[in-house]
């Protein structure tokens, strides 16, 4: 019963995931990570965390998941909230960081939503890391 009522109160993310993950799932390889899905597939640039799924690319380091699930704790906590409060904010941050080359020079994880993320998983990083370009895990 306790699983069923923390999917409805992440509803809107995980039926957005369900329906990524079914477009993603072509040539991706899926496994439970503390008790969420990840999916790595080879269409994906980046990650995003949509409720109980993840999806990252298929090269992702380990704390770009790690980070990635600190986002699901957030959905955890917000419920319906977590697009207006982080999903599209973190979205646009991301966006914008494509249309506004400028905006490269501040570091990717400052964002308010990134930050937390980044705190709710434990990850600690130095002030001029600008891309998540740690150590990667075998796919």
């Amino acid at each position: 019963m306790t699983n069923i009522l923390i999917f409805i109160w992440q509803l809107p993310q995980n039926m957005l995931g369900l329906i990524l993950f079914g477009l993603f799932r072509h040539d991706a390889r899926t496994a439970d990570y503390r008790g969420i899905r990840v999916m790595r597939s080879p269409k994906m640039k980046g990650g995003i965390s949509l409720g109980y799924y993840v999806i990252v690319s298929r090269h992702a380091s380990e704390t770009t998941v790690l980070h990635e699930w600190g986002h699901t704790r957030q959905s955890l906590m917000l419920g319906w909230l977590y697009f207006l409060i982080i999903g599209i904010p973190s979205f646009g941050w991301a966006t914008s960081r494509t249309l506004f080359p400028a905006l490269k020079k501040r570091n990717y994880y400052s964002f308010y939503t990134e930050k937390w993320a980044d705190r709710l998983a434990g990850i600690k990083r130095k002030q001029k890391l600008k891309r998540n370009d740690d150590r990667k895990i075998g796919t």
